[in-house]
């Protein structure tokens, strides 16, 4: 029997149905550029969404774009995941949660939508929430900006953005 090789993808804030969002800066074509990446996913890859699937559409966007995609899915309820786990589980996820601890490569990492605070139980926590949070320039640790009434450190707290990944999914290896 041949074994393959699960890859593990993330993603966050795909906002499937959110036009205003334009406004913010994402491409007109942000919708399309995410389906046609999400699609290269294979029936033996796993796709961990960091939340804010959609805002709007709800029915629509499950219906044509996550039950079409062959991985496994798993959602970290974001801010705007509104809907009860099992409407969730029913419209494509295959497992529903609000943040998750995954032991991978030797690092204990924790998985959520916004940020949490530093823990030395954890060695990262990946997260969304944030968007085009520009990391490289928050070397101060002034966080009126981001709304944590923590320090967000770099080193421990890892952003996964759609508009810092070009609206592909990233590997989890690129992190660990």
């Amino acid at each position: 029997m041949k074994t393959t090789l699960k890859r593990i993808f993330l993603i966050s804030d795909t906002h499937f149905g959110h036009k205003k969002i334009i406004e913010y800066g994402r491409p007109h074509d942000f919708e399309f550029r995410l389906m046609k990446n999400l699609s290269e996913l294979n029936e033996t890859d796993i796709l961990i969404h960091l939340g804010d699937v959609c805002i709007g559409k709800d029915r629509d966007v499950h219906r044509i774009a996550i039950r079409s995609l062959r991985c496994k899915k798993i959602l970290v309820r974001g801010n705007h995941d509104n809907k009860g786990t099992l409407w969730y589980l029913n419209n494509g996820w295959d497992m529903v949660v609000e943040g998750f601890v995954m032991n991978y490569k030797g690092k204990r990492i924790l998985f959520t939508h916004i940020p949490k605070e530093y823990s030395p139980k954890y060695d990262m926590n990946i997260h969304g929430h944030l968007h085009t949070f520009e990391r490289e320039d928050n070397e101060s640790g002034d966080n009126r900006m981001l709304e944590l009434d923590f320090e967000y450190n770099k080193k421990y707290h890892k952003l996964v953005s759609s508009e810092y990944s070009n609206y592909k999914p990233i590997l989890l290896d690129t992190y660990v």
